[in-house]
């Protein structure tokens, strides 16, 4: 279409033309700030071509304006009222992290750890969205979550989260967030979860939730891990870690 041409002309012109670096800075946040458009074929079109440049930056300046793009992909995705939308953004984000190198990841899944360290009604929004960028840290960077404790870490931290709130109990979305994160820890390092009783039992207590897409997501997290046990691994064994929580 005339509209991809235009976006392709206009990223080569970024990418090979010598402009300064205000002047890059300028055009960046103007084609940031077009993913607001008003309707959703404008706003594919601007997160589009958001992740072509994602994907065609060299990497150094890439690393120079991953905070350009990071911040807004990320609200983006919280805000966003389009299925479309959200799918595309969170794709961008991926494509994001996987081209950065491991201090700036590190640096950026640091920020998102401080998202969900609030507390009280009040720091809901925050961690409902650490819960959605955490899952695409899993995703898009398996070799970073595996490095080191981080694995471990997340997973406990995710605990906490699912853990029914006294404030609000009929709050969904961070539950759901939560254990749509673990089913793709259980996908990457299922490991992982085995030995967590006590987060077991919350993926349990999870099946009486109201709402129906928590129930969903924690009967699938379940099921695949029965779907994988042996009978000998219900025994409990003399020596070693259980193999499941039953």
């Amino acid at each position: 279409s005339v509209r991809q041409q235009c976006g392709q002309i206009f990223m080569q012109f970024l990418i090979e033309y010598p402009i300064g670096k205000q002047r890059l800075e300028d055009h960046l946040k103007q084609m940031i700030l077009n993913m607001k458009y008003e309707y959703e074929e404008g706003r594919l079109s601007a997160i589009g071509l958001v992740g072509a440049l994602i994907n065609k930056l060299p990497t150094p300046m890439l690393e120079e304006h991953t905070q350009l793009f990071f911040l807004p992909l990320v609200l983006q995705l919280v805000n966003d009222d389009s299925k479309k939308c959200r799918e595309a953004v969170a794709g961008s984000i991926g494509n994001l992290l996987k081209r950065l190198s491991f201090d700036t990841v590190q640096a950026l899944y640091e920020y998102v750890i401080r998202w969900s360290s609030g507390s009280g009604l009040d720091a809901l929004p925050l961690r409902r969205t650490s819960s959605q960028v955490f899952g695409i840290f899993v995703e898009s960077r398996p070799d970073f979550v595996k490095r080191g404790s981080v694995a471990e870490d997340l997973v406990d931290l995710l605990q906490v989260s699912l853990t029914p709130s006294k404030d609000n109990p009929i709050e969904w979305e961070l539950p759901y967030f939560t254990l749509i994160c673990l089913e793709k820890i259980q996908n990457h390092f299922p490991s992982t979860l085995i030995s967590k009783n006590d987060l077991w039992m919350c993926i349990v207590k999870s099946l009486i939730h109201p709402h129906a897409w928590v129930k969903q997501a924690s009967s699938r997290i379940l099921s695949e891990h029965m779907i994988n046990l042996s009978p000998n691994s219900l025994i409990r064994p003399k020596k070693g870690p259980l193999k499941s929580f039953l």
